[in-house]
């Protein structure tokens, strides 16, 4: 099937470039579409050079308005037709290799998961550690999903899901960061989508900085928490 792989970034021309050549000596087949949120530091342009598609966005609006402005010029046929969406890092933390493993399944959304037997999270400290699980225990805690590893940005989204995903979201405000991740998760399970995991090996940025912030922990954990209150309401309602 053909799929292209979608890589939003923000001031990441340490590793852009990198991971272009590197997909496209591993995957030929492959299409590139490198998001950049206005880097100062021309990453889009090391994209360009390297063979990648760039979308040239005019701000930097967070992980989640990036995905959907992509999301919606695929499904409209701007860079072509595909079948599959992959979603990954600007920063080299996912490997290339792993991609075999999302082309091999048939599932509609393919999560490439950290906490899972055969996955692995290489130099992290331990406060990273644990605010991931952490996270990951209360995306499950408070949606009801079985995931392991909801927060994963490395991912595969068959195009017919991905159309149903970006309707529902078209006329609702849009997560950052990991929240949006989950959100997307959460959605697929709820449309009764073939969901699988798959093990990954994360390794840590060896460049450039991490976007991740406290405000995006923050909105995640609100949402996380807004999602809980609802299913405990519904939960009363359904016994009475």
């Amino acid at each position: 099937m053909k799929t292209i792989v979608v890589i939003p970034t923000y001031n990441e021309v340490e590793s852009i470039g990198e991971i272009v050549d590197s997909l496209k000596h591993s995957y030929p087949n492959l299409s590139i579409l490198v998001v950049d949120d206005n880097s100062l530091d021309g990453t889009a342009s090391v994209a360009l050079a390297a063979g990648a598609q760039v979308l040239h966005r005019s701000e930097k609006q967070g992980l989640g308005l990036a995905y959907l402005d992509a999301f919606q010029r695929i499904i409209n046929g701007d860079y072509g037709q595909f079948e599959r969406i992959i979603e990954m890092d600007g920063d080299g933390s996912h490997q290339i290799a792993s991609i075999q493993g999302f082309l091999d399944q048939k599932a509609d959304l393919v999560i490439g998961a950290r906490w899972i037997q055969g996955g692995s999270v290489v130099n992290w400290p331990w406060h990273r550690r644990s605010l991931s699980r952490f996270g990951n225990l209360m995306a499950r805690v408070s949606t009801g999903m079985p995931f392991k590893d909801s927060t994963s940005g490395f991912r595969c989204f068959h195009i017919d899901l991905l159309k149903a995903l970006v309707t529902e979201l078209e006329n609702e405000p849009v997560l950052s960061g990991y929240g949006f991740q989950i959100d997307l998760v959460r959605r697929s399970w709820q449309l009764n989508a073939n969901i699988v995991e798959i093990p990954i090996q994360f390794i840590e940025r060896r460049a450039g900085r991490s976007k991740m912030g406290l405000p995006i922990v923050r909105e995640a954990m609100a949402r996380l928490a807004m999602w809980w209150i609802s299913r405990w309401f519904k939960r009363i309602a359904q016994r009475r």
